[in-house]
């Protein structure tokens, strides 16, 4: 029997790969929703990146419970690039999920998205809608994607990410076929194979809300923020290249960095999409954050001061 075909016969459905870096505060509850999906014929791949707290004890721990999980550790940090591409040539299912340490998949997320793909032969990867949270875990609202695969290709070859890593799952031998995640990617890695896996076939979000996303505090630095970009535009051009195409690359940070103003800009843009999603207990919270930013702007008293008052569209 053969390497390939002895994997094929004792292969679960989905891998989950999740590489991990200094994630004691949230990796237990990352774990333990993809162990309590709904598709249980999974494998839950962890790679502690030479992390300097307890992630891979707490890792180890929760594994010798579940043998559907297996925990790899390396030490010396070599980034998710490596990490993600370590865990793939390891993987054992046809599909892989990217997982990241600090989210919470929903329940269903595995089993609507395996069936999506085996509908869907043409599709290479397919993302979901996530919806926000803080760190605290209180929600904040959803964020729809597009859905297409010439809405979401489109918008790629721009600079724009339509695809969150954590909520792609990908058939492994395209991934494998397009040679992984890029080397010179980190930052904008998902970013980077999503356009190569768009010019081996289609790419595609489902309508669900797959994943809750945490927005950490630590956010991007100035100088990891302009990493990032460079690694889009280095993406991009690399795939006019590829495509013999020309094209302008327009590059937008989503995340707030680490100055006030930045900080300030997106916690009042968080707070107000609290409160159309009815979340006053969150928008409460970037209310007081944003004055705590800026204690002299009306903005930021706005936010606190109706949050606190005035009923949310519906309720929290």
């Amino acid at each position: 029997m053969t390497a390939d075909s002895c994997r094929a016969a004792n292969s679960p459905k989905v891998s989950v790969i999740m590489p991990a870096y200094n994630a004691e505060r949230f990796v237990a509850d990352a774990v333990e929703s993809i162990l309590g999906q709904t598709l249980r014929d999974i494998e839950l791949l962890v790679y502690d990146d030479a992390s300097s707290d307890r992630t891979t004890e707490i890792c180890e721990k929760i594994s010798k419970r579940d043998s559907r999980m297996r925990v790899y550790r390396n030490e010396e940090n070599r980034g998710v690039v490596f990490a993600s591409n370590y865990l793939i040539a390891e993987a054992k299912a046809p599909y892989v999920a990217r997982m990241d340490a600090d989210d919470i998949a929903l329940p269903e997320r595995l089993e609507w998205q395996t069936s999506f793909l085996d509908q869907r032969p043409e599709i290479l990867v397919v993302g979901g809608q996530q919806e926000l949270m803080d760190e605290a875990g209180f929600l904040i609202g959803i964020v729809k994607s597009p859905l297409t695969h010439s809405e979401i290709d489109r918008q790629h070859i721009q600079g724009f990410c339509c695809i969150n890593g954590p909520t792609a799952m990908m058939r492994r031998e395209a991934v494998l076929r397009a040679g992984g995640y890029p080397e010179n990617s980190d930052s904008a890695e998902d970013f980077a194979l999503w356009l190569r896996l768009g010019e081996l076939g289609e790419v595609a979000n489902i309508p669900d809300v797959v994943l809750r996303y945490r927005l950490t505090s630590t956010g991007l630095s100035e100088v990891s923020s302009e990493k990032q970009k460079a690694a889009v535009l280095r993406a991009c051009h690399e795939a006019f290249a590829r495509r013999n195409v020309s094209g302008h690359v327009l590059y937008k940070q989503w995340r707030p960095g680490r100055d006030r103003r930045s900080q300030l800009e997106y916690a009042l843009r968080y707070g107000w999409m609290a409160w159309n999603n009815g979340h006053r207990d969150t928008c409460r919270r970037f209310g007081i954050k944003s004055v705590r930013l800026s204690p002299f702007d009306q903005r930021a008293w706005r936010l606190l001061v109706l949050g606190a008052l005035k009923q949310p569209s519906r309720a929290n």
